[in-house]
């Protein structure tokens, strides 16, 4: 599973903020109360379930990054969870 966020600094204020289509915070929310309120660590989980991060920069997540669509087909019969989204 997989959560897609993006983060934007203000060059203005030098604010961070955090745009979440999947949460209930502000939107967008001040990244230091995205921090503290939505990245807690969950200290009795097993180490094989904890959260792993990969951050992109928007250039790189523009030109490159993409969903080939596998993790919505079921591998026991080969055909989507659910119908997919219209677009490619």
């Amino acid at each position: 599973d997989y959560h897609v966020i993006a983060i934007h600094k203000d060059t203005t204020s030098q604010k961070s903020y955090v745009y979440d289509l999947d949460t209930v915070l502000d939107f967008p929310c001040p990244f230091d109360v995205y921090l503290d309120q939505a990245l807690v660590e969950l200290p009795n989980i097993k180490s094989i379930y904890k959260r792993i991060y990969r951050v992109v920069t928007a250039d790189y997540y523009l030109s490159q990054f993409a969903s080939d669509r596998s993790h919505m087909i079921s591998p026991e019969t080969g055909d989507y969870i659910k119908p997919p989204p219209a677009y490619p």
